[in-house]
């Protein structure tokens, strides 16, 4: 059976510290938050009669992640190059592992192309990261979580304030709105790094921030193979799943036993419409994603 793939986060060069940040994910964090992730997600994998498989080699000095499926086999594959990425820490890699498992488990919308349709798309696995996977890891952490309320963006702040009601949400809340922040900022500066180091005569992208969310609306949901959203656009994304008080089950992957099914888009739609914010504070961004009429 032939190995589908999809790839995520992908650049290719030399790394070297940028003048914004110093700190870097040390190897033993790097093996250490994904194997915690794997262990945990393992046993949902089963409950779909498959289970999940791994490779991270640090010593790889690709940027890049991926998830694949063969058979029952879920594959999830980190090269070391991208955890060496400048100014990640492990908060950030625990979103781009969360990212990387929402393809598997973040269900509804789906790639729409032959062999990729068990996959959720780029900005589903965004929202995935935050909505479920990050709040699942860190949501017993609270003193830890504590500590992000002296030094949350205030945008961000505000939005949490107004999601949720308790301290220990909106302690969780600001944690992984900071941890989103410190990923697309670090990826961002790594590629403007290699259109300099290339000389593509690209123009440099803009650093993602809260203030500036993405207002662009598309006309249909970014659901290609390889269709990333700008980064800005999936910043705003991983915001909106930190905000987002749909309910969660870990049991079921939203969407997929009707996709499978080949039912129509909105009764897939339907089917996972309690497991989202369809509306309002929380939903996924027009900026990707785009409601069936």
């Amino acid at each position: 059976m032939p190995r589908i793939l999809i790839h995520c986060l992908f650049l290719i060069g030399l790394l070297q510290p940028l003048a914004w940040g110093e700190e870097y994910l040390q190897e033993s964090d790097f093996h250490r938050i994904n194997r915690t992730l794997f262990d945990f997600w393992q046993p949902y994998a089963r409950l779909h009669q498959s289970h999940l498989a791994m490779d991270d080699p640090w010593y790889n000095g690709f940027i890049n992640a991926e998830a694949s499926q063969i058979g029952r086999e879920w594959h999830l594959s980190f090269d070391g190059g991208l955890g060496k990425i400048p100014g990640l820490n492990s908060d950030a890699w625990t979103l781009a592992v969360c990212h990387e498992l929402g393809h598997h488990f973040g269900g509804y919308p789906f790639f729409d192309a032959p062999g990729l349709k068990w996959a959720s798309v780029e900005g589903q696995a965004d929202y995935f990261a935050t909505r479920v996977c990050a709040r699942i890891r860190w949501q017993n952490e609270t003193q830890t979580n504590e500590k992000f309320s002296t030094n949350v963006d205030p945008i961000a702040r505000g939005q949490c304030d107004q999601a949720w009601n308790s301290r220990a949400n909106r302690n969780l809340c600001y944690r992984i709105a900071t941890a989103a922040q410190t990923f697309w900022t670090a990826y961002t500066w790594q590629g403007n790094f290699e259109i300099e180091r290339y000389r593509t005569h690209q123009p440099h992208a803009k650093l993602p921030r809260f203030q500036t969310p993405d207002l662009n609306q598309v006309p249909q949901t970014h659901s290609l193979v390889g269709d990333h959203p700008n980064t800005q656009c999936r910043l705003d994304t991983m915001l909106a799943g930190a905000v987002c008080r749909a309910k969660i089950d870990l049991n079921l992957i939203p969407g997929k036993i009707e996709n499978e099914r080949h039912l129509e888009a909105k009764e897939i739609r339907k089917a996972q419409a309690p497991y989202a914010c369809e509306n309002g504070r929380g939903a996924r961004p027009a900026c990707w994603f785009a409601p069936i009429p």
